[in-house]
């Protein structure tokens, strides 16, 4: 009786266990898959990536390597093979399919680039901008999507609502990298609507805080400009004097001095 009972009981346990087995195993084949995908992307084998990750998209709908794989495929379309329609329509697919998966959000952001770059839908291109900033508001990423808004505007010749996008995110502190280009925007937009003294402000901060070489570069031939215009050569020469090597050329550095000096005179 006790071995008769140890079977009865036994079974379902092994049953159990056995369909604890199986899962485990289909949840891990389409990442088995996804990496075998990224493997054939590595080699070129580019058709036969995008055949894979297809295959997983239609096997295995709504999972991590599903949107993965979408991801990716949209990724391949637009810089391997350059049909921006089918990245485009990928890229909707995963923001449709992959809701609360964070490559849905990415990919508004791709989007929006993609409308701006590509089709120069730049209204188009701001309103996904602002769509992702309602669902993104403190992270990194979205400080970068405030700086493309503010570009898009200062694009636009909007500058009131560029200067104002740009104040609004160096508030936020974003990465020196950012924070460098948006005070060389600032720069140029004070320059170009006559505020010199505000303009040579934000990129003396550049010339100063920027660890980039063309950053400082931009910086001090922006200052160069503001000088010019308000008529101080003395001070636009001492600028262009202390550009250094890595900034510009000796040649191209001897030149620029010259054609200050006949400015000047």
């Amino acid at each position: 009786m006790r071995l008769v009972n140890r079977g009865v009981f036994g079974l379902p346990l092994l049953m159990l266990a056995w369909a604890v087995l199986v899962t485990n195993q289909r949840e891990a084949h389409p990442e088995k898959l996804f990496l075998k995908a990224q493997s054939f992307e590595k080699t070129g084998k580019i058709m036969d990536a995008l055949a894979l990750y297809d295959r997983i998209v239609t096997d295995y709908p709504g999972t991590p390597a599903s949107c993965q794989s979408i991801w990716e495929m949209a990724l391949i379309e637009y810089s391997e093979i350059g049909n921006t329609g089918k990245s485009l329509s990928l890229f909707d697919s995963l923001l449709n399919s992959c809701q609360g998966n964070e490559l849905a959000a990415k990919a508004m952001l791709k989007i929006a680039d993609i409308y701006e770059v590509d089709m120069r839908e730049l209204e188009k291109a701001n309103q996904l901008r602002y769509d992702y900033l309602e669902i993104d508001s403190g992270s990194e990423q979205s400080r970068k999507a405030l700086f493309a808004i503010g570009n898009v505007l200062f694009k636009q010749k909007k500058f009131v609502s560029a200067l104002a996008t740009f104040n609004n995110l160096l508030e936020l502190n974003p990465l020196q990298e950012v924070k460098a280009q948006v005070r060389l925007r600032m720069g140029v937009i004070l320059s170009l609507t006559n505020h010199y003294d505000k303009s040579i402000e934000h990129f003396n901060m550049v010339v100063r805080e920027s660890q980039s070489s063309n950053f400082r570069l931009q910086a001090k031939l922006g200052l160069i400009n503001c000088y010019e215009l308000l008529g101080e050569y003395s001070l636009a020469l001492d600028v262009a004097e202390k550009i250094m090597p890595a900034e510009l050329s000796g040649k191209d550095k001897t030149q620029l001095v010259m054609k200050i000096k006949q400015r000047q005179f």
